[in-house]
């Protein structure tokens, strides 16, 4: 069996925001900040919707037949074929996040995904078992 634990970083998608926020124009830095402005008036928080991440890093951990190899990479394509295989998932708020986001970069892209990741019996979320009291 091979599993894979991984999680995602992302950042606002600033291509979006500038083509289709009426953002042209302004700087990177500048872009960010009106569209987490916008997203805390209209929504009364900064978390930007799935749609508007874009994924900057994927870390993830290979564990098959006994091997663990650690690895990371940038582009979603390159982490999609690294987990066509793969039997088990394990995240931390991925069926809130990381899957989520992952599938709609993978569906604007036109890349295939593993359908395990989907399934309960395939994929183990923590945050659903563990509940962090600060």
């Amino acid at each position: 069996m091979k599993t894979i634990i991984y999680d995602i970083e992302t950042i606002p998608d600033l291509d979006f925001g500038r083509k289709h926020m009426n953002l042209d124009g302004l700087s990177d830095e500048d872009i960010g900040r009106s569209m987490f402005f916008q997203q805390l008036q209209k929504h009364g928080n900064e978390f930007l919707p799935i749609d508007l991440q874009k994924v900057i890093t994927i870390s993830f951990v290979t564990e098959h037949n006994g091997h663990i190899e650690l690895s990371s990479c940038t582009d979603v394509a390159t982490f999609l074929d690294s987990i066509k295989d793969a039997d088990h998932f394990v995240t931390w708020n991925g069926n809130r996040f990381d899957v989520p986001v992952l599938y709609f970069r993978a569906v604007l892209n036109n890349l295939a995904v593993n359908e395990k990741i989907f399934d309960k019996n395939h994929h183990t979320d923590l945050k659903g078992y563990y509940q962090m009291e600060m």
